[in-house]
């Protein structure tokens, strides 16, 4: 047993120092996206152009799902003078509508998904591009994203937002 503690107590003197040494020499940075986002103009004027076009997909889903409501109104308002073929033809539509509608909503979200990568995407290259050259050229070891909640704690000195907008805004 004492044997065992002796080996442990030599295994903690060689072992601990050489992982401070090791700790100390990591050089790590971190970006904040949402400033990224916020104060990088691409980014700016590309979520602009998507918020447009979602607010003109949002305004189609709005028209179809209006007309969807008009025939559901109609039919409650006129149920008695509507013989029961003419109601069932008029439900069987709206059904059709609403299925149709559904389909609509879901080449909504994947126009969405689409639109956001095609204006997105060559901006995140950039921004991969020059995280890269910041990485090699300083020799940082990691670069984490801080809202992405992977940093509990750290020193200001290693928020590289500010030079990567500066590094942006020079094209």
């Amino acid at each position: 047993m004492t044997r065992q503690i002796i080996v442990f107590v030599l295994l903690a003197t060689f072992c601990i120092p050489t992982g401070l040494v090791m700790a100390k020499d990591l050089k790590i940075g971190y970006i904040i996206s949402e400033a990224i986002r916020e104060d990088y103009e691409e980014f700016r004027t590309a979520q602009q152009q998507l918020d447009e076009e979602k607010l003109e997909w949002e305004n189609q889903y709005q028209e179809k799902a209006q007309v969807i409501m008009n025939m559901e109104q109609d039919l409650k308002d006129k149920e008695f003078v509507y013989s029961d073929t003419r109601k069932q033809e008029i439900r069987t539509e709206i059904d059709n509508k609403k299925r149709e509608l559904f389909q609509f909503e879901q080449e909504l979200t994947d126009r969405l998904i689409q639109r956001n990568a095609e204006l997105s995407g060559p901006i995140n290259t950039k921004i991969n591009e020059i995280l890269n050259k910041i990485g090699d050229d300083e020799g940082y070891d990691f670069i984490f994203d801080a809202n992405q909640g992977n940093i509990v704690y750290s020193k200001d000195e290693y928020d590289l937002t500010e030079r990567l907008l500066d590094e942006l805004k020079k094209d």
